[in-house]
């Protein structure tokens, strides 16, 4: 087996960081066990008795968990995008991918400056400097090319498209991964860092999907905890039968890896 620690999280752009809105759902499993729910009041360092997580404390946690557990490898699968169309790079003549990170993490800290103390005010101020964000980033017909190969994923520039957007999970998300970066050198980021995995043992953090597969898990969970609960069994699933590593390697042309290169790719989207 390639990992031994599984995390799924179904991840979500509404409020503002330190906000706590209810759809962000944490699973995690160890080698063969189901999966089970994690919340922020289970880490101590998170300093709070809450069971819903805001996006601050989400990334306290991976932080920690990645950094302190030498004995296990472990694989998270994220669902929102990692990174944007190749047309985004090329307007903002960008070349590589820790620059789009550290670009655009500049971008959203910008937005993070003066927000209202009253809560109610705080989420409304940083959803209209959210979409003001995203509508300036990209056209929602901008596709990626695993958006595209999926048959069914939404753009990432598309914030009008559903109540469960990916745009604002996108782009909330993308900053945290650069902090992740920064302060967890044993994390692999795929497809990034090479489409091959098996040239390092580092911690493997991946874009999922599970509207591929989470019709092979019925459960009467909410949908967030349903989606995060599909990531971890489907991830756990395809390890213990040997196919996982299959998926790190798509079938892509050279101009297309090279592409997938910045724009990332979904894991299960041949």
């Amino acid at each position: 087996m390639l990992f031994n620690l599984y995390i799924g999280i179904d991840y979500s752009g509404s409020a503002s960081p330190i906000d706590r809105p209810s759809n962000i759902a944490f699973y995690l499993t160890h080698l063969k066990n189901a999966p089970s729910p994690v919340f922020p009041c289970d880490f101590p360092f998170n300093n709070t008795t809450a069971k819903n997580w805001s996006r601050t404390d989400l990334a306290r946690t991976l932080t920690n968990i990645l950094n302190t557990k030498s004995s296990h490898r472990i694989v998270i699968g994220l669902d929102h995008g990692f990174s944007f169309p190749i047309d985004y790079f090329r307007r903002n003549l960008i070349t590589s991918y820790p620059e789009f990170l550290s670009q655009y993490h500049t971008l959203w800290q910008q937005d993070q400056l003066d927000l209202n103390p009253d809560k109610n005010e705080r989420r409304t101020q940083y959803k209209t400097r959210k979409q003001h964000r995203i509508s300036h980033a990209g056209h929602p017909n901008e596709k990626r090319i695993t958006e595209k190969r999926s048959g069914s994923a939404a753009s990432v520039f598309d914030y009008e498209n559903c109540q469960r957007n990916v745009a604002f999970s996108t782009h909330e998300g993308i900053p945290w991964l650069h902090q992740l970066r920064d302060n967890c050198p044993n994390l692999h980021f795929w497809p990034f860092d090479g489409f091959d995995i098996s040239k390092t043992q580092k911690h493997v953090i991946l874009e999922a999907y599970p509207a591929l597969y989470k019709h092979k898990y019925k459960t009467n969970l909410k949908a967030d905890a349903r989606d995060a609960n599909a990531i971890v069994k489907w991830l756990q699933e395809q390890d213990q039968n040997q196919q996982l590593a299959t998926f790190f390697s798509p079938l892509l042309t050279k101009e297309e890896r090279e592409i997938a290169l910045l724009e990332g790719w979904i894991l299960g989207v041949q």
